[in-house]
């Protein structure tokens, strides 16, 4: 992938018809690239909705939620188990 300045804003013109919501997954998600590592697909699920998370659990024992209500991004623990 070539990541100098001029293609890097050519390819992010494509962004900018995007919602408010749709951005916020994807902040979230690329988040969530860097912490495992970055550019693989990870071993943690995403999720979104409106309001807190219910009865989202993810199968592997890492997620994240994005509440699109209250623009709040929530993480599973494991230990509990739960969102926080």
């Amino acid at each position: 992938m070539a990541c100098d300045t001029a293609t890097l804003m050519q390819s992010a013109a494509c962004l900018t018809c995007l919602t408010e919501q749709q951005l916020a997954a994807i902040q979230t998600y690329l988040l969530c690239q860097i912490n495992e590592g970055g550019g693989s697909a990870g071993s943690v699920q995403n999720f979104a909705g409106s309001g807190p998370p219910t009865t989202q659990v993810p199968a592997n024992g890492a997620g994240t939620y994005y509440d699109y209500t209250g623009q709040i991004v929530y993480h599973w623990n494991p230990i509990t188990p739960g969102w926080e």
